[in-house]
């Protein structure tokens, strides 16, 4: 405001000053006006300025990506609302000028197939600072998807910690009695073998009694299981990075697994790309996230009863200048889509002898190794679940070389 009292001082006496004076008023304007020119440019969020009557008198190169304007549509002098899609920025701008005196704000998707969500403002600009007549608007629209995906981040983190903690003691105290429950199973088992030869007759109770304490240590296993995926969780411990290849851990984990595979007949095939670079990785942790995202597949390929020689999982590698990429790929149960945003959250499970704890241990590993993991999944046909993993220094292109190994069950 002071200097647009300046100027009016300036033009009031412009018919006094000197010239030369002038001159240098008017440079400095148009500098000034360039100056600023630029600054709107190179600002991320979209501005578009409208007029009373609601038509473009400014925008900037943001405003046209965000709002889809092709370099060639003629976009200043046309009202507003004959340029903005169907949706609900169009409704909030229409919304708007029925009362441009009050100012709208919301978040929304602005199209719909890339799910970006942005922060929408339309201000009213007044004419006079006391006056209330409007003789414009500004809309501004920022892109808010990525502070949106890192506060519900951080929010999960939060949950998480709650919950893990609040278990944390209930698992310590329920480990001793489950190894002494496992303990005393093996010794009734070896009794009643032992029982079986003293005395013969009773070989079919021998044999349900037999038969009851596999079911209890088998029982007592998976309670096992489950208290150690609570302590895990309860006590994470921070990654011991080392420059480790992730080919060599992949090949490792389907390895330890096979005879496991080769029981339930699966077909696991490793795609491996050779130019995948050494990472600071911590070896058992990813391991462990690994063997977590293996048997998923594993179970969900049961749960869809796929027959003999169609039952398969792929482990994938890929390398590009900045990242690295591991996928693991099964054509199991899938996951139905309404149940993709919370795999991860801790005690989420869809299976009667899930912990709900193993996705969530593969997404809290990732993290702390400075990665992302994504799922993307169909019902019925299979699940694909993707790590990516930094690379901490830029490297030369290498060129791409595959070789694929596959460990037949």
């Amino acid at each position: 405001m002071q200097q647009r009292a300046f100027v009016d001082r300036f033009l009031e006496h412009l018919d006094k000053i000197d010239p030369a004076e002038v001159e240098s008023f008017i440079l400095r304007t148009v500098a000034q006006r360039d100056f600023y020119a630029r600054i709107f440019e190179t600002l991320v969020e979209g501005i578009v300025i409208v007029d009373g009557s609601f038509r473009v008198t400014l925008f900037n190169v943001a405003a046209r990506r965000i709002l889809r304007w092709g370099a060639r549509r003629h976009v200043i002098g046309e009202p507003l609302l004959d340029l903005l899609e169907e949706g609900p920025l169009r409704r909030m701008a229409e919304a708007f000028a029925q009362d441009p005196r009050r100012a709208q704000n919301d978040e929304i998707v602005l199209r719909s197939r890339s799910q970006r969500l942005h922060s929408v403002h339309l201000l009213p600009i007044f004419d006079k600072p006391d006056d209330d007549t409007v003789s414009g608007a500004a809309m501004i629209l920022q892109d808010v998807t990525s502070a949106r995906d890192r506060q519900a981040r951080n929010a999960q983190a939060e949950k998480i910690a709650s919950l893990v903690t609040l278990t944390a003691g209930v698992a310590h105290e329920i480990k001793n009695p489950l190894n002494s429950l496992s303990i005393h199973a093996q010794l009734l088992e070896r009794a009643v073998g032992d029982l079986a030869q003293t005395a013969p007759g009773g070989a079919q109770a021998v044999d349900r009694i037999v038969r009851s304490c596999a079911v209890i240590r088998e029982e007592v296993d998976r309670l096992r299981r489950c208290v150690d995926d609570f302590i895990e969780a309860a006590r994470p411990r921070r990654p011991d990075f080392a420059l480790q290849n992730l080919n060599r851990i992949v090949e490792a984990v389907v390895a330890m697994a096979a005879l496991e595979f080769e029981e339930r007949h699966i077909h696991v095939e490793t795609t491996l790309d050779d130019n995948v670079p050494p990472l600071p990785l911590d070896e058992k942790q990813m391991q462990q996230a690994l063997r977590n995202l293996l048997r998923n597949a594993v179970e969900a390929i049961d749960a869809a009863r796929r027959p003999l020689g169609e039952r398969r999982i792929c482990v994938r590698t890929a390398a590009s200048d900045e990242t690295v990429k591991m996928e693991i790929v099964d054509n199991g149960c899938g996951i139905p889509q309404p149940e993709l945003p919370r795999i991860f959250e801790p005690y989420y499970t869809t299976k009667f002898s899930g912990s709900g704890l193993g996705l969530m241990a593969v997404g809290r590993i990732v993290r702390d190794h400075g990665g992302a993991v994504t799922v993307a999944s169909v019902e019925g046909e299979g699940t694909t679940f993707t790590v990516e993993l930094p690379i901490p220094s830029p490297r030369m292109k290498l060129l791409e070389s595959k070789k694929p190994r596959e460990n037949p069950a």
